[in-house]
């Protein structure tokens, strides 16, 4: 699942080399939306440009049996393919080939008056249609340096360059390539480059070649003296992709949204192999089918690529396929990773959203057994009781991943999401009309009632439930959870940009649930440019296995750069959030398995007005365009449907009341603007009910294109009392961005903290020979430490640097008598989630209004050392401070947190160790 990262010294560029850098851009003319060229040949499968098909054997044939432009433009997604459609009787099983080429060169040399870099002729035949030479690079090289290509969007695949005689083996001994999702090259993908038939090479850093790129590196280290000059051509990647043709689409008034949908889709996409999933795109040991983490896969796969074509259908194969590979729930069966408790839990649910979507109720009474062992062995230990669910998520307040029997809140986030699996289990058997079923669902309603009291049957129940427990909560509709305290935990623990994004895109998809469950769309959608925005706006093509907001908003990360921890940059388990644009705001929803009813139910308002989007089901194509009209309050609705289905939306919106419906079709003409009310229980729909109370229902209407215009009364007198559109926050609704404590760092103060710092107490980690020394704090009972890495907790190690009374980064001896010395902990973690501290305060009724501070003092090892500071609240977890970039830190520096209470302190690395030499203890007096 995580987290093997670059080797961070080495994926730095060395001082030297910072020193003397020599750059030549290389503006490349014409490109696609996402600033790549394509080349591909239509018919025989292979490249134009190549005079013999076996230069380099290739593991799958060349893009065929395609449409290039079948399909309508989607400038907003990054997929190159986006408008390729295969014919129906393509074997998806069988990848296919495209060239893809750099949009940006950079060339850094070691010495400059020593190395030269050359472009030779550039063709820009740059229609990307099929038959072209597409942008094929001739550059020449002499000297020591570095080129650095940037194919603009990540891509599955390898990399490969020509190039003549010149290109000698004393040559090649020298020349060394390297790939990377971002923009520095990754020592375990440095390899040099396999020549093939003379003049062909190709890097290949594992057995099935493909590794997640979007940047490749040439590096030529001659020894000084030596007089070389070669040649490089045709610079490309050499991506994969399954030949499935997309078969919906989504637009809306805010492009970042769009942007989203069609990000997640081709995440999706780049991670579908022969038979399953992909887990990760990059090789790092764990690219594998894994059952919890292709949920939110399989989700956003039925919303982009599922359909009533040929190609559709054998998604709808690829993921029968993967559900066998990843099935736990039979006898004697294993899969990786369904130790963790919540996995085969995900897994159960996968299977029941395709029998949704598919109505194949044949696979659904396959895996019924199936799923009946999973959930009894996920309800086994059940709440308070404690089982040992190993894993909940990447974020700390759910116990920072592999944490054994985990804390509370993962526990309680586990026991709602069991109810809910229960539930959605009972409604699947009940709506499949099998008889042989009913005593099954009975039995099942009745144990998730009984599991649902146990959650709830104490008062306050849910004052101790965090933003995760509290989502389940609400997807689960546990009892008692009337509006009123839904309302409460939304205030609570959602309306806030500082805590609302989960550390995981995975687990973030279920907090984007319980924010439309709860009937927050504007919090939700404004919650995704957050969580998934921003995202793309650091990196290109997919989204990241972890991420935090911030790291974008506080300047931590540019495009291109290192993420801190380096987490993949494309893990498909963070695109769920495609299937819910598609179900929750475009609002295509099944009403019965398969399509053989619809409900289209699109979300518009002030802050997001127009939505348009469609999907493919086993009964053709379901499109929608709503939009709503400022001036009359009206929302307009076209649609397409292929089956029966009612138009729903929201009963309140802006402060406005829906009154009702006109309907464009003659039958509708003159009929009286009203609503319908629909029994949840008859909808026959896995609506939340909250969501189904909350909506105005029409008519049920034909197949075939109708309008429906929803008419709303009360906008105009109710207007100065509706709910805010704006805010003098970045994301409105939500309010501005606010933290409860103040940070600062100091770079004057140096080892000189005698008087400065520490007047409570201090940690002098290995400053007496490795020895810590200290003197703790009476508010403060234990300081505990780890770093997580290879699937469990490890303690860091104090170490010595050495004692010097004229190294002034060195720090003062408590009594002042000895001389400087410095110690450090945490040395050796260097990726990864990085080094945490506990603090836990003891309450001081006396110091009520004091902020105890909290200073790390740091000094780098190496220049380079880079890393971020992220500071929690010690109970719930919750951010509590910006993001501090700390870097240049070679002559010491502080960091330092004023806040009324314990803490939690991660500091996660970008470059270099996360050591520190101390920590300090200060009470400030408000």
């Amino acid at each position: 699942m995580m987290l093997p990262g670059a080797d961070a010294a080495a994926a730095a560029a060395s001082a030297r080399a910072r020193a003397l850098l020599l750059l030549y851009y290389l503006p490349f003319l014409v490109a696609p939306a996402d600033g790549s060229l394509l080349t591909t040949t239509a018919t025989r499968g292979r490249r134009s440009n190549y005079g013999d098909d076996d230069a380099i054997p290739e593991p799958y044939p060349y893009l065929h049996s395609y449409n290039a432009t079948a399909l309508p433009s989607r400038p907003l997604s990054p997929d190159p393919l986006v408008t390729y459609k295969w014919n129906d009787d393509v074997d998806q099983s069988q990848l296919q080939l495209y060239d893809s080429y750099p949009v940006r060169a950079q060339w850094a040399a070691v010495d400059p008056l020593q190395s030269s870099f050359e472009v030779l002729s550039r063709e820009d035949d740059a229609a990307g249609a099929a038959g072209t030479a597409g942008n094929n690079m001739h550059v020449e090289i002499s000297g020591g340096g570095t080129l650095t290509l940037d194919f603009g969007t990540e891509r599955s695949g390898w990399f490969e360059f020509d190039s003549s005689a010149s290109l000698t083996d004393d040559v090649l001994r020298y020349l060394t390539c390297s790939l990377s999702e971002y923009n520095l090259p990754l020592k375990e993908k440095t390899k040099r480059p396999v020549r093939y038939n003379n003049t062909h090479f190709r890097l290949e850093t594992n057995d099935e070649l493909y590794e997640g790129i979007r940047f490749a590196f040439v590096t030529f280290d001659p020894p000084r003296g030596m007089d070389a000059r070669f040649a490089l051509s045709n610079l490309r990647v050499v991506s994969q992709i399954r030949p499935v043709s997309y078969a919906a689409h989504y637009s809306s008034s805010d492009e970042l949204l769009t942007k989203v949908w069609y990000t997640g889709a081709y995440g999706v996409r780049l991670n579908m192999h022969r038979d399953d999933f992909g887990t990760v795109l990059i090789e790092r040991g764990d690219r594998v089918a894994i059952q919890g983490d292709q949920h939110p896969t399989i989700a956003a796969a039925l919303a982009a690529f599922g359909g009533d074509d040929g190609s559709g259908r054998q998604v709808y194969g690829l993921i029968r396929s993967s559900l066998n590979k990843t099935d736990s729930g039979c006898s004697g069966c294993h899969v990786i990773d369904d130790g963790i408790m919540s996995y085969p839990v995900y897994w159960a649910m996968s299977v029941m959203d395709y029998y949704w979507a598919s109505g194949d109720v044949d696979t659904f009474a396959r895996f019924v057994p199936d799923i009946v062992n999973i959930l009894d062995h996920a309800a086994k230990v059940f709440y308070p009781d404690r089982p040992n669910i190993v894993w909940q998520g990447w974020d700390d307040r759910i116990d920072d991943g592999w944490c054994g029997p985990c804390c509370d809140e993962a526990q309680r986030t586990f026991a709602a999401l069991v109810v809910r699996a229960f539930d959605d289990f009972v409604q699947a058997l009940v709506v499949s009309g099998v008889e042989q079923w009913a005593g099954l669902s009975a039995a099942y309603s009745a144990r998730s009632n009984d599991m649902s009291h146990r959650l709830t049957n104490h008062s306050n129940w849910s004052d101790g439930y965090g933003l995760h427990a509290s989502a389940n909560a609400i997807n689960a509709n546990l009892p008692s959870l009337d509006s009123g305290l839904i309302e409460d935990l939304f205030t609570r623990e959602f309306n806030d940009v500082v805590r609302i994004c989960s550390f995981a895109p995975f687990n973030q998809y279920w907090i984007l649930q319980a924010m439309g469950n709860a009937g927050k769309m504007d919090h939700a959608l404004a919650s995704i440019k957050l969580c998934w925005g921003s995202m793309i706006k650091i990196s290109k093509g997919c989204f990241l296995e972890t991420f935090d907001p911030r790291w974008k908003e506080e300047g931590i990360m540019e495009d291109g750069s290192k993420a801190p921890g380096s987490p993949s940059y494309c893990h498909p388990w963070s695109s769920g959030v495609t299937h819910w644009l598609t179900e929750n705001h475009v609002g295509i929803r099944p009403i019965k398995p398969g399509y053989d009813g619809a409900l289209i139910s699109p979300y518009v308002s002030k802050l997001n007005p127009i939505v348009n989007g469609s999907l493919g089901t086993p009964h053709g194509t379901v499109e929608v365009e709503a939009t709503l009209n400022d001036t009359t309050c009206e929302v307009q609705i076209r649609a397409s449907v292929p089956v029966k289905s009612r138009v729903a939306l929201r009963r309140e919106r802006d402060g406005c009341i829906l009154l009702g419906y006109r309907y464009g079709d003659v039958e509708g003409a003159g009929e009286a603007i009203k609503t319908y009310s629909v029994d949840p229980r008859r909808l026959d729909n896995h609506l939340h009910p909250n969501v189904v109370s909350s909506l105005g229902f029409s008519r049920i209407l034909k197949p075939g294109t109708y309008t429906v215009v929803g008419v709303y009364g009360g906008c105009f007198s109710n207007g100065a009392n509706a709910i805010a559109t704006a805010s003098d926050g970045r994301y409105p609704p939500f309010p501005p961005l606010s933290y409860p404590s103040k940070s600062f760092t100091d770079v004057k103060t140096k080892g000189n903290w005698v008087g400065n710092y520490g007047k409570d107490g201090y940690v002098l980690f290995g400053f007496d020979n490795g020895t810590d020394v200290f003197s703790m704090p009476s508010y403060v009972t234990n300081i505990t430490s780890y770093y997580m890495w290879g699937g469990g907790r490890h303690r860091p190690k104090s170490q010595f640097r050495g004692t010097s009374q004229d190294m002034e980064a060195y720090l003062e001896a408590p009594s002042g008598k000895h001389a400087r010395s410095l110690g450090s902990i945490g040395d050796e973690v260097v990726q990864g989630r990085g080094l945490v501290f506990d603090v836990p305060t003891v309450n001081n009724n006396a110091l009520r209004t004091a902020n105890r501070r909290i200073s790390i003092y740091m000094v780098a090892k190496d220049p380079v050392d880079e890393f971020v500071i992220k500071a929690m609240d010690y109970q719930s977890r919750s951010n509590i401070a910006p993001l501090p970039k700390i870097r240049d830190f070679q002559d010491g520096m502080y960091w330092s947190i004023e806040y009324n209470g314990g803490m939690r302190i991660r500091l996660t690395p970008r470059f270099g160790s996360t050591a520190i030499s101390a920590i300090f203890f200060d009470t400030i007096v408000n």
